[in-house]
């Protein structure tokens, strides 16, 4: 089997097993992928990534996590329900990240008893958007940085998925800050059973689950763990990873399929391997440059006034957000429209994979603006509102592309070298637009099209004002 057809497999054999799912995703391209929702939380562990999903109360969101972190990391069902960090706005630093341990602080030592979540390959965050804006600003450095601090102790655990859920916001909830939603990598909803009568399958899957997902023995071993005090932090961890690899064991005896490392590594090594075709670089130049640059300040900032209609950049996706985004969006960007194009067994990505893997991609990091807002109230849509305005707003940035694709390839090809199938230059450009066709040469230098005015003042060190006019 090659990787997306080891992927496959267990994205099916887990559907048909522990975990009940029948949605479907649009991957671009020509397919549309069975069990959706499984395949993008699958991703997101096997890349290491972080993900939020979102959805109604009672939706399966906490017991899909539960079951995939499992059967990919090896931790035992009721494990990892029972070290999940759980949202809730009396959280405390020590309930988040750890404790003193008051035997060492009597003997003049400072050393922290970290909750047990960090000591594990993937981290649940149950209902995170109950935690108050201050607590969330705790997760930050830890999410970034994979370490830990409390006090002056610190434990290092980089290499795993973090995967955070939340109902959909209602009186018992709130919003989840904009820093720590730039750190998830993709963001999607669960929805509820197209049915009632799939529930006699949902409870299937969940005994299913109960029974190849507990052991006992190894159960009560990762316990005493992660209760002993003599151990250092590593050797913890080491010895909660080693009964992990048993617990996965003990799984496959049941006939379950699971990914080993090597599959993991061969899956996340033909992701990042899989090339951007020229117009899909392009397309993602584009979406940064409308969402982030502006005529009139420079680039967006959440404390620009409002654009009026008679400013040039209204007419672009700037004026429709109230933020840009940063540069965690764009390594997510590249990474999961290759992620897509894997998926359609693509040789390129293309700017349609590009679309679709963005809507997961930026949904959570964009603020819309009322005005945005009331435009795309009757814009027909199956998803969640925010992802809705996503999908609305990435339509009309392919508009506006397809409107100035040409030129802006014609463009780039000459100044910046033509590139392979992975994006590196295989001619070098001349940086600078003599030699283009006298009618695209015309548009360069007089279109007000964000990823054309960056060029200009990338390439040609034009200077221009707020009307777009060029300074002498």
């Amino acid at each position: 089997m090659n990787a997306l057809e080891k992927l496959k497999r267990f994205v099916d054999e887990t559907a048909n097993t522990v975990h009940y799912d029948t949605t479907k995703i649009d991957v671009g391209g020509t397919k549309k992928i069975d069990h959706g929702i499984l395949t993008l939380e699958t991703l997101t562990f096997v890349l290491k990534s972080n993900a939020y999903i979102m959805g109604n109360p009672g939706t399966g969101k906490t017991s899909s996590v539960n079951k995939l972190g499992s059967l990919i990391t090896g931790i035992p069902l009721s494990i990892a329900d029972a070290v999940q960090i759980r949202g809730s706005p009396e959280e405390t630093k020590e309930s988040i990240i750890g404790r003193p341990d008051f035997g060492e602080l009597s003997s003049g030592r400072e050393k922290a008893l970290f909750a047990h979540g960090h000591y594990f390959l993937f981290l649940e965050i149950d209902e995170i958007n109950r935690l108050k804006a201050g607590k969330q600003n705790m997760l930050l450095q830890g999410m970034q940085s994979g370490i830990w601090v409390y006090m002056d102790d610190f434990l290092m655990n980089k290499d795993r998925a973090i995967i955070a859920t939340g109902n959909h916001q209602d009186e018992g909830n709130g919003e989840i800050i904009a820093p720590l939603m730039d750190r998830f990598g993709m963001a999607f909803e669960i929805p509820p059973l197209d049915s009632t009568f799939e529930r006699i399958d949902m409870k299937l899957a969940n005994k299913r689950a109960a029974k190849i997902l507990s052991n006992s023995d190894i159960e009560t071993k990762i316990l005493k763990t992660l209760m002993d005090k003599q151990l250092t932090h590593t050797a913890k961890q080491e010895a909660v990873a080693k009964l992990c690899s048993q617990f996965q064991e003990s799984i496959k005896r049941s006939g379950v399929y699971l990914l080993s490392e090597a599959d993991k590594e061969e899956i996340t090594e033909a992701i990042e391997d899989k090339g951007i075709s020229n117009e899909g670089l392009f397309f993602l130049e584009a979406v940064y440059q409308e969402i982030n640059f502006s005529h009139k300040y420079g680039f967006k900032r959440p404390s620009d006034p409002p654009l009026k209609q008679d400013d040039i950049d209204y007419a672009y996706a700037g004026a429709s957000v109230k933020r840009g985004i940063g540069n965690r969006a764009i390594e997510d960007m590249y990474r999961f429209t290759k992620a897509f194009a894997f998926l359609d067994e693509a040789k390129l990505a293309t700017p349609d994979h590009a679309k679709k893997a963005l809507k997961y991609v930026l949904n959570h990091r964009l603020e819309f603006t009322p005005d945005f807002e009331s435009k795309a109230i009757n814009h027909f849509r199956k998803d969640m509102m925010q992802m809705g305005l996503t999908d609305l707003l990435l339509e009309e940035i392919g508009g506006r592309f397809n409107n100035e694709a040409k030129t802006l390839v014609n463009a780039l090809y000459h100044a910046m070298g033509e590139r392979d199938e992975n994006g590196k230059v295989v001619r070098k450009g001349t940086e600078d637009i003599e030699g283009l066709p006298r009618d695209i040469k015309e548009k360069v230098l007089s279109s007000k099209y964000p990823p054309l005015v960056t060029f200009r003042r990338k390439y040609l060190n034009t200077k221009e004002d707020a009307a777009g006019k060029k300074k002498s």
